[in-house]
Parts: structure tokens; C-alpha cells; sequence
């Protein structure tokens, strides 16, 4: 049986439907060769893959391992099927994702890219929350990401530290006018805070906040990140920022940067589509901003199926 995977699949997608007339329709073959696939599987397994009844086919033991094994062959080949295509697509084509507190170190650099490879369409999709699903990168929709807190770990995945975010605590100008900067924490009971919501306390300065930030003294909890540095900037009340946006939006620093707060942000590709062109030149454009901005570490690159 030199075709055994095309049997495998038919008994798979058989066992997958629950029926013969499912499996033929979507390999489009006749039911009677669906049939005989699976007869013919059978003798040479020497083993029963299903007891046929009148409502279709039920597994036998030996058919619930070959339904898992089969499963996972398959999406190993789809997977692949939708990296090669994402490669060939991707020469002219440049997907990259990052949670929103991420994407805006991202936006120099994709105006860089963009001037100087305007036959790249080049889209970024921007995520509400600090670290991001992945599963876009390994099937290959995704060409570049940036994600915040532990190190990827899928195997394939290059991964590089991008960006080490400082997090402090910040104030427009306009609010230290307005009413000072408290000079220690006992003090912010007598000020306004802005937040972004984190029922689950997943922030890195989560403990610290909860510990000295009096529950009635939150002007504004939102769950976008852009809206509170918006609102920082704005003067509305003291919040946390990543110390390079305090610098841009030119804010007054309350408390300073924490080691403890500090989140690493990890630069992330597939080793089967950062070959192609688009993604290579937009590593070069990286490179190029990383030696010249502040706050970027670009560390060497990491297999992960290497690392420690």
C-alpha cells in the first residue's frame, strides 16, 4: 500500500464525520472507494478499525489511537501547507502582531519600512492584552510579533529581547501644577490615579499598586492601554507608564522605575517564514532603529528548541 497515507486520511476523516457519505464528500471520492480504503487498511493492519451499524461507524480501540495519531499528523501537514503558502505570500505581504502596549515601539520602525519598501503591504495587528496567542506565528498568518512577560518557548520560534519596558510612575505637568507630587506614598491618599483594569493582578507592579494606591482615589480604570497614557498626558491623574512614553510625552516622574516592574519584551519569528524577503528587510529596518534608539537591547538570536 504505497499511498498508506491517502488510506490513513480516509479512515481518519471516517472516524472524524462519523459516516462514509461525510468522508466521501469532502475527499470527493465515491463512497464505494472510501469503502474499500478502509477494507483495505484493515487487512493490513490485520486489526478492526470500526464496527459498521446502521447509523454509520463506531471505533474500535485500535481506531480511537489511529483517530489521535491520524489527527495530529494532519495538522502537522496542514500547518505546513499554510507556512508554504504564508511564505510565498508573505515576499510581498508583512503581518506583525503585538499587544497595545507593544505596538506603539513598532510604529517608527513600520514608518521606516513602509518608505523605504512601498510595494510591501504591511498591516500590524494590535492586541488588547500584554501577551499575545502565538498560534497566528506557527501557522504562519503572522510574520513578525512582539509580546510581553516569559519567554516564548514553541518549538521553531526565533526569539530575540527586543525591549526591556521600564515601568514608572508619571504625572503631566499640568497635574503637578495643579496639585504637586506626593513626596511619599502615604501622600497619595491626597492625589488622583489613572489605570488600566487588571482584576487578575498580572501586572508586574500589581502587589506594589494594590498596597498603596487607596481604592477611592482612581480617577479613571480603563482596559485600554493607549487610553490611560492618553489620560496621563492629559493631566487627569497620576498613572504608569513605560519610562521611554513618559520621555516622549515629556511627563514629571513620581516614582521611579522599578528592577521589579521591569517587562521584557520578546521579538518573535518562525524559522520557516523569516527567510523570505518582507521579514528579513523588516529585521534589517529593527536592526537599523535598535542602534540608534534608546531602551533597545536586540539580544542574539534564539532557536527555541536550543535553548536552556
Amino acid at each position: 500500500m504505497s499511498n498508506s497515507w491517502d488510506y490513513i486520511r480516509t479512515a481518519y476523516l471516517v472516524a472524524k464525520t462519523g459516516t462514509v457519505s461525510a468522508a466521501s464528500e469532502t475527499l470527493s471520492l465515491h463512497r464505494a472507494t472510501v469503502v474499500r480504503r478502509i477494507d483495505a487498511l484493515e487487512s493490513v493492519l490485520k486489526q478492526k478499525l470500526f464496527i459498521r451499524h446502521e447509523r454509520g461507524y463506531a471505533l474500535t480501540d485500535i481506531g480511537r489511537d489511529l483517530l489521535a495519531t491520524a489527527a495530529d499528523v494532519d495538522s502537522l501537514v496542514t500547518g505546513f501547507l499554510k507556512r508554504t503558502q504564508a511564505k510565498s505570500n508573505a515576499e510581498n505581504r508583512l503581518v506583525i502582531s503585538g499587544s497595545s502596549l507593544v505596538i506603539s515601539l513598532f510604529l517608527p520602525i513600520i514608518e521606516k519600512f513602509r518608505a523605504s519598501h512601498p510595494h510591501v503591504q504591511c498591516r500590524q495587528e494590535v492586541k488588547a492584552c500584554r501577551s499575545i496567542d502565538l498560534e497566528d506565528l506557527r501557522s504562519g498568518e503572522t510574520h513578525v510579533a512582539a509580546t510581553l512577560g516569559p519567554k516564548p518557548t514553541y518549538p521553531n520560534f526565533i526569539v530575540r529581547n527586543l525591549f526591556n519596558f521600564r515601568l514608572g510612575m508619571y504625572a503631566a505637568k499640568t497635574y503637578v501644577e495643579a496639585h504637586g507630587i506626593p513626596n511619599s506614598t502615604p501622600e497619595f491618599s491626597e492625589h488622583w490615579f489613572v489605570g488600566h483594569e487588571d482584576p487578575n493582578g498580572i501586572a508586574p507592579f500589581a502587589r506594589w499598586r494594590d498596597l498603596h494606591i487607596p481604592d477611592d482615589r482612581w480617577a479613571l480604570e480603563t482596559d485600554s492601554y493607549s487610553c490611560v497614557q492618553e489620560h496621563i498626558a492629559s493631566g487627569l491623574g497620576i498613572g504608569f507608564s513605560p519610562e521611554h512614553e513618559a520621555i516622549r510625552r515629556n511627563l514629571v516622574e513620581v516614582v521611579a522605575p522599578k528592577e521589579e516592574w521591569t517587562q521584557p519584551c520578546w521579538l518573535v519569528t518562525h524559522r520557516d517564514t523569516r527567510k523570505t524577503l518582507s521579514v528579513e528587510r523588516f529585521l534589517e529596518t529593527i536592526r537599523q532603529h535598535a542602534a540608534t534608539e534608546r531602551g533597545f537591547v536586540l539580544s542574539p538570536r534564539i532557536r527555541t528548541e536550543d535553548a536552556t
